[in-house]
């Protein structure tokens, strides 16, 4: 498990997104299909490339493949069906696009090789066994997000069981033929 912080720039006007590129057969890499609200703001692009707003209340996790590979994919599925998104970067790799508030707790859930982990993260854990993904919401947070007119994504901050819990704000201009996937 390694935290990244490697940049995916998009260089046609949006420097403030992540981009997610399509599989070589031209799929989306994402885990499961689309929730109904993902927690964190994804823009499909006009060429289909999924773009992330490069946001503190944002973390990019990477997890490398081990012996625990298929426990790691089925969380990480888990985590997808409750709104996260989740892709498989071929290779086993799996990136996550956390919620701040609950970007600790995620780490640890996959980190299957250790005895010890937090309480919120066996919760977590057990929550994804019995595919609550309500209450795996819940527990990791949200980023606050919201689409102004046709072309305008605001953040503020991220929230964690219905309270701010990090404070931030920032506008993403969105280029012609950009929609937000988690409306």
């Amino acid at each position: 498990m390694r935290l990244t912080c490697r940049k995916m720039w998009y260089d046609g006007g949006m420097r403030d997104f992540l981009l997610q590129t399509l599989s070589p057969e031209g799929h989306y890499r994402i885990l499961v299909v689309w929730p109904r609200k993902l927690l964190v703001p994804v823009i499909r692009l006009i060429d289909r490339t999924l773009a992330i707003p490069d946001d503190p209340t944002i973390v990019i996790l990477e997890f490398n493949p081990n012996e625990h590979s298929s426990r790691m994919r089925r969380l990480g599925r888990e985590l997808c069906f409750a709104g996260v998104p989740v892709f498989d970067e071929g290779q086993g790799r799996l990136r996550v696009y956390c919620p701040r508030p609950g970007a600790w707790t995620v780490i640890e859930a996959f980190q299957f090789y250790k005895d010890c982990i937090s309480k919120d993260a066996e919760t977590l854990r057990n929550l994804a066994e019995l595919g609550d993904h309500k209450g795996i919401a819940d527990l990791i947070g949200e980023v606050n997000y919201r689409l102004v007119g046709e072309d305008t994504l605001i953040t503020e901050g991220a929230l964690l069981r219905g309270s701010k819990t990090y404070t931030s704000y920032a506008t993403y201009e969105l280029p012609e033929g950009a929609e937000l996937v988690s409306a």
